[in-house]
């Protein structure tokens, strides 16, 4: 996961200048990817809540 984050980071070249995705700066989008993550692990945490009943 911290490869792709930094993958994403790296779109913008090397320095400080960001750029832009979806309005946001690649910083800042990046962070979607741990989002995705925890989406998917409360996902299946209620499905097997579900099957548990």
């Amino acid at each position: 996961m911290p490869i792709l984050q930094g993958m994403i980071l790296d779109w913008g070249g090397k320095g400080y200048t960001d750029v832009i995705i979806l309005g946001v700066p690649e910083v800042n989008f990046s962070f979607v990817l741990p989002l995705i993550c925890f989406l998917m692990v409360l996902l299946f945490a209620m499905r097997v809540k579900e099957v548990g009943r």
